[in-house]
């Protein structure tokens, strides 16, 4: 899966899926970035880069299924992927989670 695979993957969670930002006013949304690449080396080759990215899921409600949305779509193409943070933020007045996750 590549960053354009995973950018029409993450859609499928939400249409609100924006690349590095979110308009203003957006209540609902993922917005994903790429924040470093890792190399894995065998036998002074490069065998495999990875992309390292986060997400940052924003919405509005409690009980919004956005993040459980979001996990299951993540398990279902086995993408490997921690939950960092979830959180209220006061400068925006919504919840807001933090995803990283590895891209092969």
């Amino acid at each position: 899966m590549n960053l354009s695979d995973l950018e029409a993957t993450l859609k499928l969670v939400t249409s609100e899926t924006y690349e590095r930002e979110a308009p203003p006013g957006v209540t609902r949304a993922i917005v994903w970035h790429r924040y470093n690449i890792e190399r894995l080396d065998g036998d002074d080759r490069l065998l495999l880069g990875v992309d390292r990215v986060q997400l940052d899921l924003f919405w509005q409600h409690r009980n919004d299924t956005l993040l459980n949305d979001l996990i299951a779509v993540l398990s279902y193409w086995r993408l490997p992927f921690t939950v960092e943070d979830l959180t209220w933020d006061d400068e925006r007045q919504l919840y807001r989670g933090i995803v990283q996750l590895t891209v092969v």
